[in-house]
């Protein structure tokens, strides 16, 4: 095998290697994937009779005045908040709430009380193309030494927050719970899923190219969004996928600190380069029959990095 050839086949199952390790899960099999570097939410207690953990959800005041209809319904439709109570059709902090994971939402408009801080918030973003996506999450923070992981850090969370683009509200209230209530699965710590768990709030957004009004299709969260919610809650530094807190671009050595959407999984690819030292060089540039080509060693060159 000549040295472009070693080169090629070497590479070839570097970026095998790097593939598989990036799918391959450590300790828990569930699907979705969650997090086993974000930290835990730690909610506000608990209510009478009820053990799960407090969280607050706010919409904040980038919709108006007057939160419209269609995103109030959309976010607590079902619930016991004054004003969703007898409202009709599906919402996220239902759908979240009808199921036995470790948290209770509820929306607390009002973020001033002891136990009124928000956990995560609900934004219009006036930046935000929705030809890029139809909604995304940031959750920002600073990296600790991780008490269950030795030698790892946590991304310690100080703020989650859900990003809808301008002229959502004119979506339906279906559309609405549907994408607010995959964005919440991501603040609970789960990833996305592109194939597998077609039950999953986590893989729903199937639009057929109409756009983002229509065609996200979950009213309800699966059985693996509750386990892994649960995982993560429970045991994270048991989860099957590590965040990726950041996005880099190779050329220029550029690092974005605020990448714009959830924590993207990020490849990283090598050149594999073979090392040859030859002793007489010859005049068309060929090495001495006499003396063959000595190898040296094989370097690793990072050639790309590309983020999802």
């Amino acid at each position: 095998m000549n040295g472009a050839l070693l080169r090629r086949f070497t590479l070839g199952l570097l970026l095998l290697t790097l593939c598989v390790s990036e799918v391959s899960p450590q300790g828990f099999t569930g699907c979705p994937p969650c997090w086993r570097d974000a930290s835990v939410m730690a909610g506000h207690g608990a209510d009478p009779g009820d053990t799960r953990r407090l969280i607050n959800v706010r919409i904040d005041s980038t919709f108006g005045n007057q939160t419209p209809a269609n995103v109030w319904n959309a976010t607590c439709a079902g619930t016991q908040t004054a004003g969703c109570s007898n409202v009709t059709g599906p919402s996220a902090i239902k759908m979240w709430d009808d199921v036995s994971t470790y948290y209770k939402l509820r929306l607390v408009q009002d973020s001033q009380g002891s136990d009124d801080a928000t956990d995560i918030q609900i934004t219009q973003d006036s930046s935000w193309d929705s030809k890029k996506g139809c909604s995304y999450s940031t959750q920002t923070g600073q990296r600790v030494p991780d008490p269950e992981r030795p030698g790892a850090t946590l991304l310690q969370i100080s703020s989650r927050v859900i990003h809808l683009p301008p002229g959502s509200q004119n979506w339906s209230q279906e559309q609405l719970a549907c994408i607010l209530g995959h964005e919440m699965g991501h603040v609970l710590g789960l990833g996305d899923v592109k194939k597998g768990c077609s039950t999953s709030i986590m893989n729903q957004n199937h639009s057929g190219g109409r756009g983002c009004s229509t065609g996200c299709p979950r009213s309800q969260v699966s059985n693996g969004d509750v386990q892994s919610v649960n995982q993560q809650a429970g045991n994270r530094a048991g989860c099957n996928k590590g965040s990726k807190p950041v996005s880099r671009i190779v050329d220029g050595g550029y690092e974005d600190p605020n990448p714009y959407r959830y924590y993207p999984t990020c490849y990283y690819y090598y050149e594999a380069v073979d090392l040859w030292y030859c002793r007489w060089i010859m005049s068309d540039g060929t090495c001495h029959p006499e003396f063959p080509p000595e190898y040296l060693g094989t370097i690793y060159v990072l050639r790309d990095v590309r983020c999802y």
